[in-house]
């Protein structure tokens, strides 16, 4: 039992868990080298820092393995990922394009919606807005965690959460001051160009990164498994075909259906409730901005109300600053407390920030809010931000923690955190007036920050009995049970978990 995780029971022949891995990072420096103190030849390491570091997962001999690419080169795709996802908030939603062919989908469907001369046009055209922007949000975090080790995924990560999450809080103050000036059509105009623009670098360096990473072993006493790639990396006109082939020969409905069953995964629940609720929650703060603000003692316009929302993009920016250095560097200083062994529920320190701030946030936003004659708007502004940062670190965590306790269910996972966010989200809209009608905003966000302490409290039974729950689910898949069981083929969406890839002697 490493730092109170509990383990499963032991099984003989077969008692590893899916995504527990020996990175190093300082403990147990007689396991990372040979009886001869020197580097293991069977295993790749990260030797930019003090301390040697073993990959994982580890790349294979393959130069078309994402991790394989220069690290530059991944930073540069994450960078123009996260660069397109600020630059479309512009839309009044949250507009992504999920590939080549939807940022092209997105640039004709926002050009309609600003050009749209009747509702009923202008409704389809943001119907297609949302087919062509919707994948993005669940690609964007698969991407990054495709092209990474544990040990460099942390403010990646953040980084991505907070283009996708915490950017959308910069769209009101720009959009309201946009509309204001040249009309509700220029922020879809907008949308337009810019996202014409950035086409250009998506085309050309944002690659396929789904790769099928040989079968590996992993921390059991498994014999190392000697593959060499003799395959030279794709040129730069192969790296930018729109199609590349389907990494997957299963069926279109099949894929289509898994996500649903594991909406009843314990660890994709999880994960559900802790970024997607977070998230509601600032739709709430929305409705009390546009309910409350507007009337006296403050008075505010729709520009001024707007400008309330800088607050959460601050709030959201500290959110990423304290998170993605945090979410690597507590990795790996938990891994060497934990003799070199790296645990997934690791992850799960950082929902204690996202408490900390998230829910003072949401009981000190209702107590100001309700009484800005005495507090004005700074101090409600003040703890919307506070509420942003819980909000950024929960997206932050869950991502984080199911790439990599479940790499092989990642897209799963991340479509049922997208459909629960929305879903949750639309029903706060529905219902929000009524509600703060009825209870009055301090007594709301009593309820609903003591909602947030309760969501928070279950990461405690996720950490205890995290591993025990990925050892259950690793043998007994609930998708195989149903029939929606996918062949693997060893890594990317098929991959067992982050564990050793014994292969030919190499560092990095």
């Amino acid at each position: 039992m490493g730092l109170l995780i509990l383990e499963p029971t032991k099984r003989e022949g077969d008692d590893h868990v899916p995504g527990t891995a020996f990175i190093g990072a300082g403990g147990a420096a007689d396991c990372v080298t040979t009886v001869t103190g020197e580097l293991d030849p069977n295993l790749k390491y990260d030797l930019t820092g003090d301390v040697p570091i073993v990959l994982v997962p580890q790349p294979s001999d393959d130069p078309n393995d994402p991790l394989n690419w220069p690290l530059w080169e991944r930073d540069l795709i994450t960078f123009i990922l996260c660069l397109v996802s600020v630059s479309l908030l512009l839309a009044q939603t949250r507009p992504y394009p999920c590939a080549k062919h939807c940022t092209v989908l997105l640039i004709v469907s926002s050009a309609w919606g600003g050009l749209a001369s009747s509702y009923k046009s202008f409704l389809w055209a943001r119907i297609l807005q949302g087919v062509a922007v919707c994948p993005f949000e669940t690609l964007v975090n698969i991407t990054v965690g495709e092209m990474y080790c544990v040990h460099q995924l942390g403010k990646r990560m953040a980084l991505a959460n907070f283009s996708l999450f915490g950017g959308a809080f910069l769209t009101p103050v720009i959009v309201g001051k946009i509309t204001g000036e040249l009309g509700w059509q220029w922020p879809f105009f907008l949308v337009a160009i810019i996202t014409g623009v950035m086409l250009p670098l998506v085309v050309f360096w944002v690659p396929e990164t789904t790769y099928n990473r040989p079968a590996h072993s992993t921390l059991s006493n498994q014999a190392p498994r000697q593959y060499t790639s003799t395959v030279p990396r794709h040129s730069f006109l192969q790296r930018m075909y729109l199609f590349n082939g389907r990494k997957t020969s299963e069926s279109p409905l099949k894929l289509f259906l898994r996500p649903i069953v594991l909406l009843l995964h314990p660890a994709v629940m999880w994960g559900m409730l802790t970024q997607g609720v977070m998230i509601g929650w600032t739709v709430m703060i929305g409705v009390v901005l546009a309910a409350v603000f507007i009337f006296p003692p403050l008075s505010f316009t729709e520009v001024e109300t707007g400008y309330m929302y800088t607050g959460a993009f601050i709030g959201s920016l500290a959110g990423l600053a304290i998170t993605g250095p945090l979410a690597d560097w507590s990795a790996k200083y938990l891994s060497r407390m934990n003799k070199g062994i790296y645990e997934p529920e690791f992850r799960l320190y950082l929902v204690i920030p996202q408490a900390v701030t998230g829910c003072l946030g949401l009981y000190m936003f209702g107590v100001t809010s309700s009484n800005t004659t005495k507090y004005g708007w700074f101090w409600p502004d003040f703890f919307f931000a506070l509420e942003l940062m819980g909000m950024t670190m929960g997206a932050v965590t869950s991502a984080l923690y199911l790439v990599d306790a479940y790499p092989g269910i990642a897209i799963e996972s991340f479509t049922c955190l997208l459909l629960f966010k929305n879903f949750f989200s639309f029903g706060l809209t529905w219902e929000a007036f009524n509600w703060l009608r009825e209870a009055g905003t301090k007594e709301l966000f009593i309820y609903v920050a003591s909602v947030q302490v309760a969501i928070c409290s279950l990461t405690l039974p996720m950490y205890f009995f995290g591993k025990i729950t990925r050892d259950f689910m690793h043998r007994h898949d609930i998708l195989k049970m149903v029939g929606l069981g996918i062949e693997e083929t060893g890594g990317g969406p098929g991959q067992e978990g982050p564990g050793i890839v014994m292969g030919e002697a190499g560092r990095r």
